[in-house]
């Protein structure tokens, strides 16, 4: 109802004021209810060194935040008998050296893949402007011959390489880039 709205987007902007205007946060906050933006602000730098200020066309490194909308596509893929959970990686990344790691593995961080930004930055293969791709940390996988942290399936291991993986499952499957994959299936 629009006095529901009206009351997200007074509560949104509030939150705004007392948290993020006064502090030097660079970043942005949306609100959304039903597809329809209620409330959306942005501040802070997107360059600090070039004073660039940040905007809504700022491309914005959502983080971790992306890992359960990327398990929810694994979910429907798995749904739609796309893929399954024990499926062996290799089957759909051919280029994957490891094995025995499953769909399933990389959904519960028990790979025993180490982080990728670990393995760039011990290979001396970090390159700050020139960010790596996720294909890219595949083939870094697949021509390092990078050793797993634990043996796949003793533990539990947090690591981002997982859900790169798992995105780029996403594109193989859906023969689409992970934005329009997400934007199509999410």
């Amino acid at each position: 109802s629009p006095k529901q709205i009206a009351n997200y987007r007074t509560t949104a902007t509030k939150f705004y004021n007392d948290f993020w205007q006064k502090s030097k946060v660079s970043g942005g906050l949306l609100v959304a209810k039903n597809g329809k933006i209620v409330f959306e602000q942005y501040a802070g730098s997107a360059d600090v060194e070039k004073n660039i200020a940040l905007t809504a066309e700022t491309p914005i490194h959502i983080a971790s935040i992306s890992k359960v909308l990327t398990g929810l596509a694994i979910f429907k893929l798995v749904e739609a008998n796309k893929i399954q959970f024990d499926q062996k990686v290799k089957s759909i990344l051919p280029e994957f050296p490891y094995e025995e790691t499953t769909v399933r593995h990389l959904l519960n961080h028990r790979s025993g893949l180490p982080n990728y930004a670990n393995v760039l930055y011990d290979k001396k293969l970090e390159d700050r402007a020139n960010p790596i791709t996720n294909q890219g940390v595949l083939n870094v996988f697949a021509k390092e011959n990078v050793g797993l942290v634990k043996k796949v399936d003793v533990g539990f291991f947090y690591s981002n390489t997982n859900y790169v993986l798992l995105a780029l499952i996403i594109e193989k499957v859906q023969k689409m880039s992970y934005p329009e994959a997400m934007k199509y299936m999410i």
